[in-house]
């Protein structure tokens, strides 16, 4: 396989740099002198946070390994790769699950890891900085490095994982076949042996094999069937069903349901209220896990003598850790009364009901607030975020119960989740965070050298971690070692740009939603943490990477070797809807190789997921929980993935269907007494009799019922600013996707491997694992490392006959007003050895003093002509005809944007070696300017009927996103023949259409809208 162009004809010196001559021959003086000042770049946002690359993840609905979603994406080679069409999910600011696109791909090298057990189950291997969304035992939910994780944090985990769902209809017969076979059949001298002690599942098994299979011999035996059959055998060999896996077909349709049903049956054993799934292999466990978190069916995973048992139960715990002083703050603030948490642990549902209570009474009273003091009250209306994350959230808490820290050669991935900078990862699906760097410099200044002179902040989960992706629209399960094979190429390779891949990640209202990745990382470490929580869940990743956990002030980041057992991390349950409405009974498209949920079942449509996995389960009668016996881990960790979803709380060992048994609605109680606390005397009601069991029985979880019960006693007029901050927190919270996973257990263990990272912009989070957590690409930006880990790194003298050592910092404008003050002091100091390149956005939020010391290069976009040219240069390298109107419509496409340009050559050049403009917007999915003007003079014409079909083309026909018509539509405002003041509604119309759908909303309905409103405005 071609590597990716776009890396192939990557600049790796100055003289490859096109379009920006001025800053180019400025930098090549730096170089022949050896000697340049501190540099201030505008570019884009830069990456960081890693995992091992057998880290699970949802890669367009497919549960994959991350290291191997990478590879792919990077034909294996080092550093961060542009992604095309690669969604995972995450969590967004409310803590809801959401598909996310993936921007670019991480492969880096790291020598230490923090591996992460929790109660669940989990595993996660990341890098030390890698941050991971916690619920500490203070209640705070935030990102902490992997590093600073403590034994009792608590994870955040996904309660349900969502899958792109296949349109093909399965043969449902077939589908349970194949279970049965999955668990309880063999191969031997090219006869199928069907072995089981229930006659009920013999008969079951033979009556399916001789419908389905004509030419079927069958010999009965007691308790066992031969069967002798080319078909059946055909079957076996073409999905490769030996290996023990869900197949893909299977789990990105509704016969997933189907298949976990049949499975269950025929492998599950009731045990003590208790149903226990076993198997001997770890990925086809981690793959039940997933898909059963497709339904919010949460597990737990135990490992036994060899025997990893997926294990549904009414015992497992759904607690939230809340922090009291918050909501005192905002029952303090607000006069909100009758609000008492006995304790600070509270269940899910409970945490919701009572934070949903207070936000209603603050709600109730909120157009009456006349005190100015309150609404400027920033503590108190970041309270209230708490309180709306805990209300919202998606996330289940899994406690951590080990962490160890590895040290060895390790190669590390990542993917960069734009925005929300989370996606959901690992064994078990965890939460996770996500973190480029101007390389060309360090390399003509320091030639062989320059790695050594050159420091970057990275943090990295493990090769293996799972984690829920989109790779060009199709999600996928994966993980970030699967990633490097698809990203990255050379060994060296650390970095990549991504444009098609896309992690679960939580938006500002901490729901769980979909984000791109802008960038993939990777590194090689010697030793990483190892993260077990409950459920089964485990993460595996560097000390230094940061994991979201819940706090009064919203989530935040906590660092993996910080967090300790008890601290309680986030998962999520989330709604995630899917692309695909309709599935054919075409049985090629059912079955994957490996024995894995199908790709299509991640994008098929909530109702049909549901639909799906409840006829799977019903085996005998109604379900409270599904144990999923399971001999494939990556299976299990599909079936986690996929549950957590489509709404159902699962993990590696069952599926949990019903409410009072459900974590998924649990946040850390701690936070939300914290909260509520503080606002404690504007509760009109008794909060600490609805939170008893948290304040005097020590419960460390909350329902999210609960907080919305409480949050009913509030009322909003009498809250200050700083109070009403809290109560629009615990509102967030009450609604969150989120909930919270107990830390379990924390080892460090060798690993010698890569880790990798993916960058979410403007986000930062992402969630991975077996079961999802919540991570965060990055906590490089504050005080801590600048005092710590740049000035280590600044004070020490360059290796060779160098004159100083580089420490570049991306997304600059990021950093702390106190770490950028701090930063300011180290420049002065060690000047004489070290020099600072920081790049950034926004020049503007660089303070002054930085900014009087640098050099300031402001990139500008590329030129047409500076773009044509690369291209043309490219299309004779690789014997492409490159027509005129092929060229116009790269650059259309691409908007100045090279990479991007040379993706769409590359893609293009996959189908035809003449290009020309018919194949570009065919492989961009991006239609002719001339199409979207016609649709938008249909809708101002009044006729919205035909302009809706249009756009119905466009989205199905074209692959087109919701985002990319709104981009291209506000493109085509000027060539419109309306007048002006038509024209600046348009756009005002267009911009509230884009901030809806950024928001979450239906991206079919909110267009619709739009084409009805321009319909009225033409009548205008």
């Amino acid at each position: 396989m071609d590597e990716p162009w776009v890396e192939k004809y990557r600049p790796k010196t100055l003289d490859e740099i096109v379009g920006q001559e001025e800053i180019v021959k400025r930098l090549k003086k730096y170089v022949e002198k050896k000697s340049m000042p501190h540099l201030l770049f505008s570019g884009p946002p830069g990456v960081g946070k890693c995992l091992t690359g057998d880290t699970k993840v949802i890669v367009n609905g497919e549960i994959r390994e991350i290291g191997e979603v990478v590879d792919e994406i990077s034909n294996g080679k080092f550093g961060a790769t542009l992604s095309n069409n690669i969604k995972v999910l995450g969590v967004d600011e409310e803590g809801k699950v959401r598909e996310f696109n993936v921007q670019y791909v991480y492969k880096d090298k790291t020598n230490a890891l923090i591996k992460i057990k929790t109660k669940m189950g989990r595993e996660l291997k990341v890098t030390t900085y890698h941050p991971l969304l916690i619920n500490n035992k203070n209640g705070e939910i935030k990102w902490e490095k992997a590093e600073n994780l403590k034994v009792g944090d608590k994870l955040a985990t996904p309660r349900y994982v969502v899958f792109d769902n296949n349109k093909d209809n399965e043969n449902i017969d077939l589908v349970r076949w194949i279970a049965y076979y999955v668990a309880e059949g063999y191969i031997k001298d090219d006869k199928i042996i069907f072995t089981h002690n229930d006659k009920k599942i013999i008969n079951k098994f033979l009556e399916l094999t001789k419908s389905l299979f004509k030419d079927a011999k069958i010999i009965e035996e007691d308790n066992c069937i031969t069967i002798i059959s080319k078909e059946a055998l055909e079957v076996i060999k073409k999905y490769n069903l030996a290996n023990k896996r869900i197949p893909n077909n299977v789990m990105n349709s509704d016969a997933l349901k189907v298949f976990l049903d049949a499975y269950i049956e025929c492998d599950g054993i009731k045990k003590d209220n208790k149903i226990i799934l076993p198997t001997t292999n770890k990925d086809f466990a981690e793959e039940l896990s997933y898909a059963l978190l497709k339904y919010g069916v949460i597990v737990k995973l135990e490992k036994v003598n060899n025997i990893y048992k997926i294990i549904i139960s009414e015992e497992i715990s759904d607690k939230i850790i809340v922090d009291v002083e918050k909501i005192n703050y905002i029952c303090e603030k607000l006069g909100i009364k009758n609000v008492k948490l006995k304790s600070n642990i509270l269940g899910y549902n409970e945490c919701r009901k009572l934070c949903n209570a207070i936000l209603n009474r603050i709600y109730n009273q909120l157009d009456k607030i006349r005190d100015l003091d309150k609404i400027r009250d920033n503590k108190l209306l970041d309270c209230i975020g708490y309180l709306l994350f805990l209300v919202s959230n998606e996330i289940y808490w899994d406690e951590i119960v080990e962490i160890e820290q590895l040290y060895g050669d390790f190669i590390i991935y990542d993917l960069h989740v734009p925005k929300y900078h989370n996606f959901v990862g690992g064994n078990l699906p965890t939460i996770l965070h996500n973190t480029t760097a101007a390389l060309c410099l360090a390399r003509d200044l320091f030639g062989e050298n320059w790695r050594e002179n050159f420091l970057e902040l990275n943090a990295s989960v493990s090769k293996d971690t799972p984690i829920l992706v989109k790779i060009n629209g199709v999600t996928k399960r994966t993980t970030f070692a699967e990633l490097d094979k698809i990203y990255f190429k050379e060994e060296d390779e650390e970095y990549k740009d991504v444009n098609n891949l896309e992690v679960l990640t939580v938006d500002d209202n901490y729901k769980v939603r979909w984000a791109k990745v802008s960038k993939i990382i990777r590194h090689k470490v010697e030793k990483i943490l190892k993260v077990y929580l409950e459920g089964g869940a485990v993460l595996e990743l560097t000390g230094n990477h940061a994991i979201m956990m819940l706090s009064e002030n919203g989530l935040i980041t906590k660092k993996a070797s910080d967090i300790k057992v008890g601290d309680f991390l986030l998962s999520f349950t989330a709604n995630i809807e899917g692309d695909l409405e309709n599935i054919n009974s075409n049985i090629s498209t059912l079955i994957t190789k490996n024995k894995r949920i199908s790709d299509i079942i991640y994008q098929m449509p909530i109702d049909k997921r549901i639909k799906y996995l409840k006829e799977l389960f019903d085996c005998k009668g109604k379900l409270d929980i599904i144990k999923v016996p399971t001999i494939s881990k990556d299976l299990s960790i599909d079936i986690v993935w996929l549950s957590r979803i489509s709404g159902f709380e699962s993990y590696m060992n069952k599926i949990i269907l019903k409410n009072n048994l459900k974590k998924s609605d649990l946040l850390p109680a701690n936070i939300i007494i914290k909260l509520l606390k503080k606002i404690e005397d504007k509760i009109n009601g008794n909060w600490r009799y609805v939170l008893r069991h948290q304040l005097y029985e020590k419960k460390e979880r909350v329902s999210k019922i609960l907080i919305r019960e409480i949050l009913k006693m509030i009322n909003k007029e009498e809250l200050s600013e700083e109070e009403l901050n809290i109560y629009y927190l615990l509102h967030k919270l009450a609604y969150t996707d989120l909930h919270a996973l107990k830390v379990k257990k924390i080892e460090i263990i060798d690993y010698n491997d890569y880790v990798y990272d993916v960058s979410v912009p403007n986000n930062e989070m992402f969630f991975a694992g077996n079961v999802p957590i919540l991570l965060h690409n990055s906590d490089e930006r504050g005080i801590d490392v600048i005092r710590t880990k740049v000035k280590e790194f600044a004070r020490t003298k360059p290796i060779g006959d160098i004159p100083f050592k580089i420490i570049f910092l991306d997304e600059s404008d990021a950093l702390t007003a106190d770490a950028q003050n701090a930063l300011r002091r180290i420049m002065e100091k060690y000047s004489n050895v070290c020099r600072f390149i920081l790049s950034c956005n926004y020049p503007s939020k660089i303070i002054p003093p930085i900014q009087s010391r640098c050099a300031v290069f402001r990139f500008s976009p590329l030129k047409k002509e500076d773009i044509a040219k690369k291209l043309k240069e490219i299309a004779e390298k690789e014997n492409l005809k490159l027509t005129e109107s092929g060229l116009d419509a790269i650059i259309y496409v691409s908007e100045g944007d090279l990479r991007k340009a040379i993706n769409v050559l590359q893609t293009a050049a996959a189908l035809s070696n003449v290009i020309d403009d018919e194949i570009i917007y065919k492989v961009s999915s991006r239609a002719r300017p001339e199409e979207v003007k016609k649709m938008m003079e249909l809708a101002l014409e009044g006729k919205f009927m035909e302009a809706r079909d249009l756009l119905y083309k466009l989205m199905v026909e074209w692959g087109m996103s919701g985002e990319d018509i709104l981009n291209q539509m506000f493109r085509e405002i000027n060539n419109l023949n309306i007048d002006e003041r038509k024209k600046v509604e348009l756009a005002d119309y267009i911009g509230e259409t884009d901030f809806r759908i950024v928001e979450g909303a239906n991206e079919r309905i909110q267009l619709s809208s739009l084409l009805a409103k321009m319909a009225l405005l033409g009548k205008k």
